[in-house]
């Protein structure tokens, strides 16, 4: 675990030092051409059985469920758009910059294949379901045509096809694009470094610890009787908790300043929520060995 804070501290050392230094260009790169290229390997060269892709599936979308509903209940005292921010704060966890390097450092690549799905899982309903969220029911089709249209989508279901069809790549091609992926999680974790570091604030309410209890306690325990449910256990266990532990995505307060909804209570859990994850994580990792 110490090499992935390493490379967030690294990252937050950066944005400290070069106060010009355009992050968004940064993130960007990553997500057009790093991800997309760890999505496609990774899947195409993935030996989890169908039936399992499946059953994580169902699992991490039974989770987003159940913790979606008791965040609601557990909010109904706040103002209306408050309520929404938690909920939607508390459910979209950071799969993605924090997510698939941890499981890949931890796991290996059967780890790594695990996050994946879930990742994948993540940004359809992430980026479906905040706007819809924070703003109300407006724009679904536009919000489902974004999604799809973002590069991890198109290279997932492009790594699944040459999978199924057991198709090879180009040794020249091959190459290229696992140069690409190499370098993509390194650059994750320093983004999220300079996120974190950016966003940084001292004042931290107690809707923010709220959320953070809600997302963390709660996802973990709906988590752990979801995977009971289903018979999820040794890896697959371990990387669906390791994804509960992970800290309120950055992205959900991206799309809160786009679309509407309390900035402050997201802002306030996203950094909560990531220092309290670094010991979760680790105790994650502890109690739930591949």
């Amino acid at each position: 675990m110490l090499p992935v804070f390493i490379l967030i501290g690294i990252g937050a050392l950066l944005a400290r030092c070069f106060k010009g230094l355009d992050i968004s260009t940064l993130a960007r790169v990553t997500l057009y051409a790093g991800i997309p290229a760890v999505v496609f390997q990774s899947i195409r060269k993935a030996e989890i059985p169908l039936n399992l892709t499946v059953s994580l599936t169902i699992g991490y979308l039974l989770y987003l469920l159940v913790l979606g509903g008791v965040t609601y209940l557990s909010t109904r005292d706040l103002p209306k758009v408050q309520s929404r921010s938690v909920v939607a704060a508390a459910l979209f966890g950071n799969s993605g910059n924090m997510g698939l390097p941890i499981a890949l450092f931890a796991y290996g690549q059967a780890g790594l294949e695990r996050g994946m799905v879930l990742f994948v899982v993540s940004i359809i309903v992430m980026y479906i379901g905040s706007p819809m969220l924070l703003a109300g029911t407006r724009n679904v089709k536009e919000n489902i045509k974004r999604t799809l249209m973002m590069p991890p989508i198109p290279a997932a279901l492009l790594g699944i096809l040459f999978n199924v069809l057991n198709w090879d790549v180009p040794v020249f091609m091959d190459r290229g694009v696992q140069l690409l992926a190499d370098t993509a999680l390194p650059l994750m974790l320093l983004t999220l470094g300079m996120q974190t570091y950016r966003s940084w604030i001292w004042t931290i309410d107690m809707v923010a610890v709220r959320t953070s209890i809600l997302r963390f306690l709660g996802g973990g325990v709906i988590t752990y009787l979801v995977c009971v449910l289903l018979g999820l256990r040794g890896l697959d266990l371990a990387v669906m908790m390791l994804g509960a532990m992970m800290p309120a995505a950055v992205t959900t307060f991206v799309v809160a300043v786009e679309v509407g909804g309390d900035v402050n209570v997201i802002v306030r859990t996203v950094v909560l929520s990531t220092v309290l994850s670094l010991g979760l994580i680790t105790l994650s990792v502890m109690f739930f060995p591949a």
